[in-house]
């Protein structure tokens, strides 16, 4: 995944997490209905914003053919979303049609990437520069 100006500019939350599990996975590919599949991780270290708790959940979007989603059925990759795995997160605050909480958040257009200190270090000078 390449951070863009884009998903840092729209992320309420940008995170370090460990995947601690992964939730029910949706019957259906997400097409002209968003599908979700519900991740807790236990914040490792926040980026951008900021969340109070020690864990967090994030609904991911469940799309076929992306990276992170598993191969022959509607559901997140069990390999990429393994549990203990370290990603970096891009969330927005999930708004659902009457409510805004901020115990859950969604990701933003597949804003998930495997962990690495480079990325980390690469993420926070992306944030320096930020007028």
């Amino acid at each position: 995944m390449r951070e863009t100006k884009a998903q840092i500019d729209n992320a309420d939350l940008i995170l370090v997490g460990e995947v601690l599990a992964r939730g029910s996975p949706p019957l259906a590919w997400t097409g002209i209905v968003k599908m979700t599949q519900l991740v807790a991780y236990r914040v490792i270290q926040i980026l951008k914003g900021s969340y109070p708790h020690a864990t967090v959940d994030i609904l991911h979007v469940v799309m076929e053919g992306a990276n992170t989603a598993a191969s022959r059925r509607p559901a997140l990759s069990t390999s990429f979303f393994r549990t203990g795995r370290r990603l970096i997160v891009f969330a927005g605050l999930f708004e659902g049609p009457e409510f805004k909480t901020e115990s859950h958040f969604e990701d933003l257009e597949n804003g998930v990437a495997a962990y690495s200190a480079k990325r980390v270090s690469d993420l926070r000078k992306l944030l320096l520069r930020k007028p």
